[in-house]
């Protein structure tokens, strides 16, 4: 909602005018009236709510926060409070003042930040979406200054924008987040925001110390099948977030293929969530009184699977009033080990785990040109022999060419027992049997880079967009017999120029750029929605490597040795290696 002039409000008073001054350094300005709000900063606060300096109006690196640490297991919760107006302050103070009381929101409600509104903005104002996360990096930061009609504007460099479903949508293309405020003087004279956007500023700092990314879990087609949707809640009461977030179904991008055993419209009964001794009990609405017996086993297992990770919670007992709906067995957190290696060496095709090695099919029938492998059962490889793709039966030692061409991107394979590769803006996928599927990606662009989650309902891939590429995911549809028949929607996670691609957990894709002329290459974790984190860097790397599970991945070199990372360092585990993967079966 940007007001066109800040005439549309009724008159409480003066209103803003362009002409009053901005301060371009509001320390000097407020050196006396706001001296106990400096008093009361932490740095906390602040390294997240920053202003940029010169013509524009620069947030104080101290003012009026203060930061409670609190004894939390969960997510490290930090509690934040701001100061409400200072009697006297000018427009912009206002607004300053304003953005820290929105970084402190989650902590009272937005009470303190209401406090900087007039009348019906006050009590019309939604800050639950969307959030406007900024870079607080660098100097670029936020700014405050002068609109045309008298308002004032803020911008701030964009990094995401955070919706009312916890979705979080990366910025691209170097843009901002603009707002717009108009301020009128209440009755006693006192300046305040008269209008404004709904949703809040936040800096990436205060927005990573109100909110933390969890797996939401939904069912497949089949409900043979549950797959983690990413999304950010409130680290306050973060079971009850957790669950309030489950209710409102998978996030759009993964609609056409993911659903909630819980029906539509439940909502969070009067006794809501309580966690006693690791046991979270859920209260639920009415609604699943009714839910068949199957139905409440599937909603009972949702709810286990998503509030399982939280570390808080090892078992989950739901309620409908005062009816029981079901409960949980134990849960047990384990870790998922990527597997054996299964590669292409000088002595064929072999599967090595630990000093052990078992060679699938020798040299001689090997022969020469595999550049890639993908293991769909434990007894069916699919090879690229110069990219175009055979089968192996591992039982017969039989090799069968399934598609001749030579233009065919990096093979690999999901825990279904399908295979996929690229070609051109097309994806295909082969089942066992090698029979094959062709899906169109969302751009319908050449792919540059792709691989398909180890669940088989994501796709991660890269294609170019101008001068750089875009890393995107979307959800794998499939039928009741499990057959993928179409891609969604694209969901984009980062940008950079890609070599390589691979999931190396539930919901984070490396990402290996293209090497500098030194051959050193960046890898960074991308999550699918949230903040990219670059890992060490890797020489002569030619290829992603990964087991898709346990947050690590290995690279395959152009001298073939297999590098597993280990803290800043790469360390080799194999050696003479042309093409691997890991399987699990």
């Amino acid at each position: 909602m940007r007001p066109s002039s800040s005439k549309r409000f009724p008159a409480a008073g003066r209103f803003f005018a362009a002409n009053l001054p901005v301060s371009a350094n509001l320390d000097a300005s407020l050196n006396s009236s706001l001296a106990s709000r400096r008093s009361l900063i932490k740095a906390s606060l602040l390294a997240g709510v920053g202003l940029g300096a010169s013509a524009c109006a620069k947030l104080p690196t101290s003012g009026p926060v203060r930061v409670a640490d609190h004894d939390v297991r969960q997510a490290d919760l930090v509690l934040q409070y701001a100061q409400g107006p200072v009697k006297g302050a000018s427009p912009t103070q206002i607004v300053e003042g304003f953005l820290l009381a929105c970084a402190a929101g989650y902590s009272d409600e937005f009470a303190t930040a209401r406090s900087f509104l007039l009348g019906q903005a006050a009590s019309s104002w939604r800050p639950d979406a969307p959030a406007r996360i900024y870079d607080s990096a660098g100097a670029g930061n936020a700014r405050v200054s002068d609109a045309s009609d008298g308002s004032l504007n803020v911008s701030a460099p964009a990094l995401a924008t955070l919706d009312a479903k916890g979705v979080y949508s990366v910025a691209f293309g170097g843009a901002n987040h603009e707002l717009t405020l108009s301020l009128a003087t209440d009755g006693a004279g006192q300046w305040r925001i008269a209008a404004l956007p709904d949703g809040v500023l936040l800096s990436a700092t205060s927005f990573q110390n109100a909110f933390v990314a969890q797996n939401l879990y939904f069912f497949n087609r089949t409900r043979t099948s549950l797959v983690p949707d990413r999304r950010w809640v409130l680290r306050r009461r973060l079971t009850t977030h957790v669950v309030s977030a489950l209710l409102t179904g998978p996030a759009p991008w993964l609609n056409q293929t993911l659903s909630s055993a819980i029906p539509d419209g439940v909502t969070l009964g009067g006794a809501g969530v309580e966690v006693s001794q690791a046991v979270a009990t859920v209260d639920l609405s009415s609604e699943v009184a009714n839910a068949s017996a199957n139905d409440k086993q599937a909603i009972v297992r949702q709810l286990a699977t998503t509030l399982g990770q939280l570390g808080s919670v090892n078992q989950v007992i739901v309620n409908c009033g005062s009816t029981v709906i079901g409960s949980s067995a134990t849960i047990r957190q384990g870790h998922r080990s990527p597997g054996a290696v299964v590669a292409a060496s000088a002595a064929g095709l072999v599967r090595l785990e630990g000093n052990n090695t078992k060679v699938l099919l020798d040299a001689g029938a090997l022969g020469e040109g595999i550049n890639g492998v993908a293991v769909a059962d434990a007894n069916t490889v699919y090879l690229q022999r110069n990219n175009a793709l055979e089968r192996l039966s591992v039982s017969t030692k039989t090799l069968t060419q399934v598609n001749g061409d030579t233009d065919l991107g990096a093979v690999c394979a999901d825990n279904l027992g399908w295979v996929w590769l690229c070609q051109g803006a097309n994806v295909l996928a082969y089942s066992t049997q090698g029979v094959r599927y062709t899906l169109a990606v969302p751009s319908n662009l050449p792919i540059a880079a792709f691989n398909v989650s180890s669940d088989g309902y994501r796709l991660a891939y890269a294609v170019a967009v101008g001068e750089s590429m875009r890393v995107s995911v979307c959800a794998v549809v499939r039928d009741d017999k499990g057959v993928p028949t179409g891609l969604g929607e694209a969901y984009s996670i980062y940008q950079t120029d890609v070599a390589a691609l691979s999931w190396v957990d539930e919901v984070t894709v490396a990402v290996l750029a293209k090497a500098n002329t030194a051959g050193v290459a960046q890898l960074a974790y991308a999550p699918v929605g949230g903040m990219v984190t670059d890992m060490t860097q890797v020489t002569n790397a030619e290829r992603l490597v990964s087991g898709k599970h346990g947050g690590q991945v290995s690279v395959l070199t152009d001298q073939g040795q297999l590098m597993v990372s280990s803290g800043a360092t790469w360390v080799p585990s194999y050696s003479g290696l042309k093409a691997a993967t890991y399987s699990r079966v």
